[in-house]
């Protein structure tokens, strides 16, 4: 059972490196990541407008230039953008065997955008790796739009290749336990973008660094279809290797906004490891849904289900099940605290929770 926590802990520092992430901006009818982010995936470094939208959409209070950079004491040349993400988070396990707690630093990373003219924008972050000691850039990429009205982006660098819905909370089972982020770190990916008003098609190719050889090589697609102004449902695929085995994953996923306070996010995610020495197929899946309602401007609370089987041929079908509440009381700062009764691989119940404290600069 410990190693079930270690799990837990693993994925949340997997998470530090992840880009952070807003999917359910759908409810108030944008499709499209590219509006708030630079990266065409969404997450990282927020354009003039994302800023804009964090005061004006997402937070309780907000004053004028409290969403800028530096909250408007800097400005900076229209050439350059800058952030930083700043996360840590309080986890707890309590069950028949252990009661443990920890408190991780999940991230400290600064964040640069240099526009080299209006088709062509380097991003790069720099931070500490807690895993290594070492101070180092996780995320790099040179973006290429070839006009300011089309749907098609190249993207080239450093970065995790798009799978899914881009979730925040990456401890969930679709993440963790179908390795997407754990243990594939980010690789040298290739991308290519079309993000039209009805269809959105993401495709990357991503090859693992010279000095990780435990993070996969391999292919994925992200599609989806624009439903209505507020909702999209789609589906993704992967096709990956590394050491010795590869993996098929594939699954459907919806993100829906019934109104401007009240959304769906949802996906199902199902895998195939092929042990290439064995001849061996281990099949697994995992879903999750979460429904949320925001009560008042930037206080969320919502209701979380997991369930899944990480070997259809040998262990039962795991649950998970709980609620939340996040609140974004200012522009880029984010409290959020999550609570869920889980049965893993073993027929054994865990309170898991975990409270997390994010800020943008």
């Amino acid at each position: 059972m410990k190693s079930f926590y270690l799990a837990i802990v693993a994925a949340l520092l997997a998470a530090s490196s992840q880009v952070y992430a807003y999917p359910e901006m759908i409810r108030h009818a944008y499709t499209a990541c590219t509006t708030c982010h630079i990266s065409p995936d969404g997450g990282g470094l927020l354009s003039g407008y994302g800023r804009a939208l964090s005061g004006e959409v997402l937070s309780t209070w907000h004053t004028e230039t409290e969403a800028e950079f530096l909250y408007g004491a800097v400005k900076t040349p229209e050439f350059l953008s800058f952030g930083g993400h700043f996360r840590a988070v309080q986890t707890y396990l309590n069950n028949d065997v252990i009661e443990q707690g920890r408190f991780v630093f999940m991230q400290a990373d600064l964040e640069a955008g240099i526009h080299v003219d209006k088709r062509f924008i380097f991003v790069g972050t720099f931070g500490y790796d807690d895993t290594s000691g070492d101070f180092v850039s996780r995320r790099h990429y040179l973006r290429f739009q070839p006009d300011l009205k089309s749907p098609l982006y190249l993207r080239a660098g450093r970065f995790y290749p798009s799978y899914g819905i881009h979730l925040p909370d990456h401890v969930v089972w679709i993440r963790s336990k179908l390795d997407w982020g754990i243990p594939l770190r980010e690789p040298y990916t290739f991308e290519a973008s079309y993000l039209g008003a009805e269809y959105q098609h993401i495709l990357s190719g991503f090859v693992s660094r010279p000095d990780d050889s435990v993070t996969d090589s391999g292919v994925s697609l992200s599609s989806q279809i624009v439903l209505s102004k507020t909702a999209k449902a789609g589906a993704s695929a992967a096709y990956t290797a590394r050491l010795g085995q590869n993996r098929f994953l594939f699954g459907p996923n919806a993100s829906i906004g019934f109104t401007p306070e009240f959304f769906l996010l949802t996906e199902v995610g199902a895998q195939r490891l092929s042990n290439l020495t064995t001849g061996q197929n281990t099949w697994s899946a995992y879903g999750y849904a979460r429904l949320d309602y925001e009560v008042y401007t930037g206080i969320h609370f919502y209701g979380v289900t997991e369930m899944g089987r990480s070997n259809f041929n040998t262990t039962p079908v795991s649950q998970g099940y709980g609620f939340g509440t996040q609140f974004f009381p200012r522009p880029h700062i984010e409290l959020r605290a999550e609570y869920q009764r889980q049965r893993g691989d073993r027929p054994l119940w865990s309170d898991v929770a975990w409270v997390m404290g994010y800020y943008y600069l």
